[in-house]
């Protein structure tokens, strides 16, 4: 079950919803959509390709990127000097 209260969020003042819900960010921000068609909506879209688009699809107005953790960054240059 999906328990978010985006009217009380925009009667507090919001202009603008967030929506960050790991792997049911799409199931949230549509749901979100139907109910407040004309609201602008950011959403974490995750860090696959297929997860963004899936955002998208759900009706997210803009992305929030997940990129690669420190640790994936230097593993990858660590590969690359060592094929010099």
């Amino acid at each position: 079950m999906i328990r978010t209260n985006i009217a009380r969020r925009l009667d507090a003042g919001a202009s603008i919803i967030n929506v960050a819900g790991g792997a049911e960010t799409p199931k949230i921000v549509r749901s979100g959509r139907k109910d407040f068609p004309d609201i602008p909506i950011i959403a974490s879209g995750g860090r696959t390709n297929e997860s963004i688009k899936a955002t998208i699809s759900a009706g997210a107005n803009a992305i929030t990127y997940t990129s690669c953790t420190a640790q994936e960054l230097f593993k990858i240059t660590m590969a690359k000097y060592r094929e010099m």
